[in-house]
C-alpha cells in the first residue's frame, strides 16, 4: 500500500463507527470507510449489496476477538502476530479464514506463515483446509 495512503488511514483511524458486525459471541462496532479502503469485498458489500442499506454485517462464524483482530489491523495497518494471537492455532486458523474471505490479502499471508511455523503445517496444505462457506 503507498505510504501516502497508510499515512491518511492512520490518521483517520479515529473515525467514528458506523456498522456493527454481529459476531458468535455479540457485536462489535466498526467503520465502513476503513473497511473499504483495505478491502474490495468490503468496497463491494457496501455500494451495491444490503449491508449498505443495512449498516451490519453477519460473522456468526467468528468471535469478538477475532473480528477484533481484524479491525485493529483495518484501522492501523500492523500486523502483530505474536501479540495478536498468543499461541493459540485455532484462533490463529480463524484469523487467517476471515482475512483470506475479504481478501486482506497482506494479512493473510502473514498469518499462513505463521501458522505453517507454529502448527508445522505446509503453507499449501492449509490453503486447502477451508471453513464451510462464509
Amino acid at each position: 500500500m503507498d505510504i501516502h495512503v497508510e499515512l491518511l488511514l492512520r490518521s483517520i483511524s479515529r473515525i467514528e463507527d458506523d456498522i456493527i458486525i454481529k459476531c458468535a459471541d455479540g457485536e462489535i462496532g466498526a467503520n465502513s470507510f476503513l473497511l473499504k479502503v483495505r478491502s474490495e469485498v468490503f468496497q463491494k458489500m457496501f455500494s451495491v449489496y444490503a449491508e449498505s442499506k443495512t449498516r451490519e454485517i453477519e460473522l456468526p462464524e467468528f468471535s469478538l476477538k477475532i473480528v477484533g483482530l481484524l479491525l485493529d489491523y483495518v484501522k492501523t495497518g500492523n500486523i502483530d502476530i505474536a501479540a495478536d494471537v498468543n499461541a493459540c492455532v485455532i484462533d490463529l486458523y480463524f484469523y487467517y479464514q476471515l482475512a483470506d474471505h475479504y481478501l486482506f490479502v497482506e494479512l493473510r499471508e502473514e498469518l499462513m506463515d505463521e501458522l505453517s511455523s507454529r502448527a508445522k503445517i505446509p503453507s499449501d496444505a492449509i490453503k486447502l483446509v477451508k471453513l464451510p462457506d462464509l
